[in-house]
């Protein structure tokens, strides 16, 4: 009988072996969502990080495996996985957060792809509690994996809509009171929140209907 190859990871006395056990369940589970088909090619990553794990560069293990997760958070979006498959790549993702050393997933040494990636999938998974909008739709089905996201109409439906949480992730990785400033004609602070936000731009739309 073969042994389990969690078993034999977590028996070992390597270094990294919390990392090499996060990688497998994440591999295991991206197959399971995909029925073994998945659409990028997880044993070329696994070689990757086997080649640099027998040259012991742990620290380029956990960048690759960001990477990795990046690319796989985008996946979720633009494949429209369920509810119940994201919220076990969140779990995933939470895990990840607590074994990381240098490259948690929102660390300043990641690139902004990272952060947008992440983010993307965050408000992916957030807008399963929201009620739907055609334009939150048409904006899901336009994403591919190369495709630029388009912030500023993300962010004209979050405030169309009330999607709070959507303003706050977005202000993780940008900064969004520009663009809104401009557009809505308001004075909103740096990392001010989703609520502030949303209510700011009420307040402001009330006094220009007084004055009219």
């Amino acid at each position: 009988m073969l042994e389990d190859p969690y078993f034999t990871i977590k028996n070992s006395d390597k270094p990294d072996k919390d990392i090499e056990i996060f990688w497998y369940s994440l591999k295991s589970m991206v197959m399971n969502t995909f029925n073994d088909q998945p659409p990028i090619d997880l044993d070329n990553y696994s070689e990757t990080l086997n080649n640099l794990q027998s040259k012991e560069e742990y620290l380029e293990i956990e960048k690759h495996i960001l990477e990795y997760i990046s690319h796989i958070c985008r996946l979720y979006v633009i494949h429209k996985c369920s509810e119940y498959n994201c919220n076990l790549l969140h779990t995933q993702l939470k895990r990840w957060s607590n074994i990381a050393k240098k490259y948690d997933i929102f660390s300043s040494k990641n690139s902004h792809k990272t952060h947008k990636n992440c983010c993307i999938f965050f408000i992916y998974l957030k807008y399963f509690r929201y009620n739907d909008s055609p334009e939150m739709n048409d904006f899901l089905s336009n994403l591919t994996i190369d495709s630029d996201i388009n912030i500023e109409n993300l962010i004209t439906i979050s405030i169309k809509y009330d999607y709070i949480y959507f303003l706050d992730k977005l202000a993780s990785f940008q900064n969004i009171t520009d663009i809104i400033n401009e557009k809505y004609n308001v004075n909103i602070h740096h990392k001010t929140s989703g609520k502030k936000i949303l209510q700011t731009i009420k307040k402001n739309n009330i006094e220009k209907l007084k004055k009219t």
